[in-house]
């Protein structure tokens, strides 16, 4: 039986999908890269804010600290991937604009995996969780239901990620250059832009979205191995259905995919999943390019 909380809950799961998919949208949208390496920037800031968070409340436990502690958390898994993410393009990203789709997907999907064990060696098997700021921020009721209200802090915070966003993209002379390069890629040097300047930028800024989607996931969901796949698949669904390179795609594509999982879940658990993509195949049988983007 359908309520308010799985419609909340549908929203609550879009605004992780809405980070994720934007920063695909963004790499893809200027250096035609699909990245399948962006689940580990999720999965590497969800561990270093759950472990972040974990050693520190083990010394100060109080109320104000948790706060302040999960802030810092938070901040600091979404900045330092963000820094991964910019070692990463200056090394091994750069290598791959201009090649073949299939080549781009092998090399990042072998970024996952690399990714992936460089998790093990450092955490091990270990399940890290850090779930003091959900405790801590209360709720409120919900047609007789209990909500947290850290779940629409979430909420919150990612929608205006998704604005600040939109304003740099259209409202400052970065996002010209970004758009120009997005749009030609070959004659913007004739411009005067910097193309690999730009293609720096954005691909940091994808991997900072990843990473504070990773990082505010955390005190719901506790990192795990492994626990990047799942997101990245739906945040790849969202894009396609939502548009490739389309900015308002994304955020529709996400409401709409998070909506659906989250309907599945409640009605129909057992093809959660399925669900999802039977219906985004009918939004491509109509529309091939996405709902907001081209062929």
């Amino acid at each position: 039986m359908l309520s308010y909380i799985n419609i909340l809950d549908g929203l609550y799961y879009a605004s992780i999908l809405y980070l994720l998919s934007l920063g695909l949208n963004l790499v893809f949208g200027v250096s035609k890269v699909l990245n399948l390496g962006h689940g580990s920037f999720y999965s590497l800031a969800a561990y270093i804010t759950a472990w972040f968070i974990g050693m520190l409340l083990s010394s100060y436990g109080n109320s104000q600290a948790v706060i302040i502690i999960s802030f810092l958390g938070i901040v600091l898994g979404a900045i330092l991937v963000a820094s991964i993410g910019f070692l990463l393009e200056e090394t091994i990203i750069k290598y791959i604009y201009g090649i073949s789709l299939e080549r781009q997907l092998l090399a990042t999907y072998g970024l996952l995996l690399i990714f992936s064990d460089v998790e093990r060696i450092i955490w091990g098997g270990n399940i890290l969780s850090a779930p003091q700021p959900v405790d801590l921020s209360g709720g409120i009721n919900i047609g007789g239901y209990y909500y947290p209200l850290y779940y629409i802090y979430l909420m919150i915070i990612s929608f205006s990620i998704g604005i600040a966003m939109h304003l740099l993209i259209y409202r400052t002379d970065l996002g010209v250059l970004i758009r120009v390069t997005s749009y030609d890629r070959e004659t913007a040097p004739g411009f005067g832009i910097n193309v690999r300047r730009i293609s720096t930028i954005t691909f940091v800024l994808s991997a900072f979205l990843a990473g504070l989607a990773g990082s505010l996931i955390v005190p719901i969901t506790s990192a795990t191995l492994g626990m990047e796949i799942e997101p990245l698949i739906l945040a790849f669904i969202v894009s396609v259905v939502g548009g490739l390179g389309s900015f308002w795609g994304s955020l529709i594509g996400s409401i709409v995919i998070g909506e659906i999982r989250s309907i599945g879940i409640a009605l129909f658990p057992e093809i959660e999943l399925a669900t999802v993509f039977l219906i985004a195949a009918a939004i491509l049988s109509i529309k091939p390019g996405g709902l907001l983007g081209k062929k």
